[in-house]
């Protein structure tokens, strides 16, 4: 087990707030840990163990680059996903898998924009919002939702587009499924290879418990 302490010690919690799907309200667990400190935590994990997939990440963007290239999408992207390319902006295409499932690549900010753009206006919706697909595993999508105004987190969604449109909400917030992951790499819930690839490590019985650690009850568990 991996534990980077320096991390750790800089983490700020803060309340998250809840989340209406329709009439239902998916409620946050009460604290969460900063999302730049668990992208951090993640990083130092594959330094540690998978050096050659950590270089695979391309650098960050501004938010004045991330704002000229959202500008033609039909709304906000939520705070934490501008984190998210602020910290970085994807990875290279030769390394295009990443997070909880097999083959998923963390989508640069463009591809993102051009996938949407390219799409008929109702193929990325989810309660009437339009997704923001920025993990993808072929015809499997991890998305945010895309709101007229700004918000600071947004549930996240999983979109499966092959043979139909199925969505499904998959996690109360990017930051909890980042949480999910990284702490199952550090207790070998989880394993990553260094192509990204993940899956199950060998203690892969405790990952139900670690989800709902994370992640409502409300939300039904389905990885």
């Amino acid at each position: 087990m991996v534990r980077q302490t320096n991390i750790l010690d800089m983490v700020k919690w803060r309340d998250l707030p809840n989340y209406k799907v329709g009439n239902t309200l998916i409620p946050s667990p009460p604290q969460a840990m900063s999302l730049i400190a668990v992208l951090d935590r993640i990083m130092n994990w594959m330094l540690t163990n998978q050096p050659n997939y950590a270089e695979s990440f391309l650098p960050g963007l501004s938010r004045q680059e991330i704002d000229s290239i959202c500008e033609v999408i039909p709304g906000c992207l939520s705070e934490d996903i501008c984190q998210l390319y602020q910290w970085r902006n994807g990875t290279n295409e030769e390394y295009w898998r990443w997070m909880l499932n097999f083959h998923l690549h963390y989508q640069p900010l463009q591809e993102v924009v051009m996938d949407i753009l390219e799409t008929e206006d109702d193929t990325y919706t989810f309660d009437g919002k339009h997704l923001f697909p920025f993990f993808q595993e072929e015809k499997t999508y991890y998305c945010s939702l895309i709101s007229e105004e700004f918000s600071e987190s947004s549930v996240i969604v999983d979109l499966y587009a092959g043979g139909g449109m199925d969505v499904v909400l998959a996690f109360n917030s990017l930051t909890a499924m980042l949480e999910v992951l990284a702490e199952g790499l550090e207790t070998e819930v989880l394993f990553l290879n260094d192509k990204g690839c993940v899956g199950y490590g060998e203690n892969r019985n405790n990952f139900r418990e670690l989800f709902y650690k994370y992640n409502s009850s409300d939300i039904e568990f389905f990885l």
